[in-house]
């Protein structure tokens, strides 16, 4: 059986679950760490209210090009999250046209 739910404010798509089913990670609008717990079985769903874990350094900018920003560790105790530094933000882009035909020489 599949279950479709659905709440306010909207879970966003860079939702990761805890491996074992029983927690569900995502990014607040304010890019702190929530956590819900969820425990289902073939009639019920029952979901926690959502506790703050920590605040990231993450922009809203990063997440529109990524999909997943930070991994948990199996065990939900430990993340691994990705974060450019203002460094990383400032390197020029490089644009190659007519690519192909430099490839035919």
């Amino acid at each position: 059986m599949i279950w479709y739910t659905d709440s306010y404010p909207v879970v966003r798509s860079s939702s990761v679950w805890r491996r074992d089913g029983t927690e569900l990670f995502y990014l607040a609008p304010n890019q702190t760490l929530m956590a819900v717990g969820v425990k289902s079985n073939a009639t019920t769903l029952e979901v926690s209210a959502p506790k703050a874990l920590f605040a990231t350094r993450i922009k809203w900018m990063e997440i529109q090009a990524v999909a997943h920003h930070y991994a948990a560790a199996p065990d939900g105790q430990r993340f691994l999250i990705s974060s450019a530094t203002d460094e990383a933000r400032s390197v020029p882009v490089t644009i190659v046209l007519n690519w192909s035909a430099a490839l035919q020489k």
